[in-house]
């Protein structure tokens, strides 16, 4: 027997693994922090966490790790180490630590979606200048434990503009981290429409390749499709670097990437609702893929999809949408993910460290390690497990939820 029989012998039916996904279980083990005083509290560091296992980020699980918190950022990490002498420690002995999450795709606080619909090449468009940092859909963001988030201009257009990355403070505003991210690309609706040109994944492709050449894309029957010059010459230079490409299913999907490939430029499949139904075919093309806004009313073999990528060896993320879906299931997505075949030692990873790289920010949020900003969430469980209870949860290094503070308030 190989080990794909194995694997499919010991996993439940189809709808028992979305029933079990899908449920949302009361807290189960509660993990009560134990404050060791500082000999001299003002020596102390801004806070220094002892958990029971300690997910990194990037696939790396530590026990027993020693955490230390100064001025926003992560000083030191370690695994079985001792707390520095003169500090405060909140113990976790039986809790389960990873980074906060980030959520790559979304358009909260985006006016519009930071979109330009009239024209289909729109590469100056900047989400960042679109966002507002006060949004309300900011806080209940952060509270659920996402503390970065991609900014994506939507859709609309087949050069939609650069995306952007923000970093959430506790107190449920934002801040700006990088202004001017990956360019963002779709070769799915709106963006192809039969109402206005191009309608196609092979017309998108021309028109880019004509503009990525310096000039406007000529069609057999309407002549030149007019180009502003300004994004024409935006076009023009990108020679390479990474990108971020929407596509729904998977012919669009290889039209995109041999499209950016040609160009120099290294894309990043978002989307993929529909690309279930050949799983194969995205997974050859050997492109990270980020899969957005699963829900437990999704077709079986969508939920599937992000297990099966990551078994033919591609990193997967996931991401919300928001807010066009809610800004608080990213934690749902990749439950139902791991419920569904993706791979528990993929999950943190999948909604921290190849979110913040697919994002260009991958040096600076995403994983629990030196010089990192201090995003943590402390459970009482596994993060991609829906029972697991956030016992406390940091932004920045700052306080967002306390449990033990809210429940003795409550009191």
């Amino acid at each position: 027997m190989n080990a794909t029989e194995r694997g499919a012998r010991r996993r439940p039916s189809s709808h028992r693994r979305v029933r079990i996904a899908a449920a949302v279980v009361a807290a189960a083990l509660v993990a009560t922090p134990i404050v060791v005083r500082a000999d001299d509290p003002a020596d102390a560091a801004d806070l220094v966490v002892r958990v029971g296992q300690l997910h990194t980020g990037d696939g790396k699980v530590l026990r027993d790790a020693v955490i230390v918190i100064e001025d926003g950022r992560f000083v030191s990490v370690t695994e079985g180490g001792a707390v520095p002498k003169g500090s405060a420690a909140r113990v976790f002995a039986n809790a389960v630590a990873c980074p906060g999450f980030v959520d790559a795709v979304t358009q909260i606080g985006l006016d519009g979606g930071a979109a330009e619909s009239p024209e289909a090449l729109t590469p100056d468009v900047r989400a960042a200048d679109a966002f507002d940092v006060r949004h309300r859909d900011l806080k209940p963001t952060v509270r659920a434990g996402t503390t970065s988030i991609g900014l994506l201009p939507a859709p609309v257009n087949v050069a939609s503009g650069a995306s952007a990355a923000a970093v959430l403070r506790a107190d449920g505003s934002a801040e700006v981290l990088l202004r001017r991210g990956p360019p963002v690309f779709a070769f799915q609706p709106p963006a192809l429409d039969n109402a206005r040109v191009p309608s196609t994944a092979a017309g998108a492709r021309a028109m880019l390749e004509a503009a990525f050449a310096g000039r406007a894309w000529t069609t057999s029957g309407e002549g030149s499709i007019p180009v502003r010059p300004a994004a024409l010459e935006m076009l023009a230079a990108m020679k390479r670097g990474p990108s971020i490409v929407y596509a729904d299913g998977p012919e669009n999907a290889r039209i995109a990437v041999q499209t950016l490939r040609a160009q120099g430029l290294s894309p990043t499949l978002v989307g993929l609702r529909s690309a279930w139904k050949d799983v194969a075919r995205v997974a050859d093309l050997r492109v990270p893929c980020i899969v957005v806004g699963l829900d437990p009313s999704d077709p079986i073999g969508l939920l599937e999809m992000p297990g099966k990528l990551a078994a033919a060896g591609v990193d997967v993320s996931f991401a919300t949408g928001a807010p066009a879906r809610s800004p608080r299931s990213l934690r749902l997505s990749v439950a139902l993910a791991v419920a569904n075949g993706f791979p528990t030692a993929q999950a943190v990873p999948a909604v921290t460290s190849r979110a913040a790289v697919a994002l260009g920010v991958g040096d600076q949020v995403g994983r629990v390690a030196e010089g990192r900003r201090a995003d943590l969430l402390i459970l009482d469980g596994e993060p991609w497990e829906l029972r697991s209870r956030v016992l406390l949860s940091l932004a920045g290094g700052r306080i967002v939820r306390d449990a033990a503070a809210e429940a003795e308030a409550s009191k």
